[in-house]
């Protein structure tokens, strides 16, 4: 059985009232486990440049990102398609204006401080494709 202490006299607040015990750290329940830590295929970067999304035969939406890896980016836009859609995004680099068009698909949808938006995965990438992308990632 685990035993309850009185506080000690605080030279601030005083002794505390009769009543008013705390429990010691053999009372507490076991912790729940840690939540798993957020595991991605390569790391995000925060960047901000247009990026211009066409989903289906809709015309091209200029968006903007929010961060960005060599697998994936999250794009701030409102009226987000839905989880599963494949989209074609055109990244515009924000220095050199030079544009990458990717397929990707969309992985989330959701509120962030900067408004609504979506997680995209890039789908299929060639050799080359994943080449020009880590560059651009690294560049911008």
């Amino acid at each position: 059985m685990s035993t309850v202490s009185r506080l000690p006299e605080s030279p601030v607040n005083g002794s505390p009232p009769d009543e008013e015990m705390f429990l010691t750290a053999s009372d507490t329940l076991p912790m729940a486990p840690a939540p798993t830590i957020e595991c991605r295929a390569a790391p995000r970067v925060e960047r901000r440049f247009v990026v211009r999304m066409r989903m289906g035969a809709t015309a091209l939406r200029r968006c903007l990102s929010r961060d960005v890896s060599t697998e994936g980016l999250f794009v701030l836009m409102p009226g987000a398609p839905a989880v599963g859609a494949t989209v074609e995004c055109v990244l515009v680099h924000p220095v050199t204006g030079v544009e990458l068009a990717l397929r990707a698909r969309v992985v989330r949808a959701g509120e962030t401080l900067a408004g609504p938006g979506v997680g995209l995965a890039f789908d299929a990438l060639s050799d080359a494709q994943r080449a020009a992308l880590a560059t651009y990632v690294s560049g911008c």
